[in-house]
């Protein structure tokens, strides 16, 4: 499945999205944050710079949310299908103090 959508991610992601698409490069996001600095300052132009900190983010995806995304961007159905399989009635455990709890489900988050 990942090496189906890595095909398609150029075209998916915004040109200004770096991380998970090949041929991208995180220097790539550095200059743009450089070029626009330097052209908001050459204009004198009042701005401010917001970074956002995306920590476990892929921890809070909905699955309803991610089928719904894979539909609008135009995905085969039986590859859509395929990705809620893979998150539909899913459960996990952790270990506590060398237990094992007991089995709860899995209702947002990324694999």
């Amino acid at each position: 499945m990942v090496n189906r959508l890595k095909g398609a991610m150029g075209e998916i992601v915004h040109l200004d999205q770096t991380c998970g698409v090949p041929g991208r490069r995180v220097a790539d996001s550095l200059a743009l944050i450089r070029d626009t600095i330097q052209y908001i300052t050459d204009r004198n132009i009042r701005a401010a710079l917001v970074c956002l900190d995306q920590e476990k983010a892929f921890d809070c995806v909905s699955h309803e949310f991610l089928e719904r995304v894979l539909q609008g961007i135009g995905l085969r159905e039986r590859f859509c299908n395929y990705v809620k399989i893979m998150y539909t009635d899913i459960f996990s455990s952790v270990m506590v103090n060398g237990w094992k709890t007991d089995p709860f489900p899995i209702r947002s988050g990324v694999r």
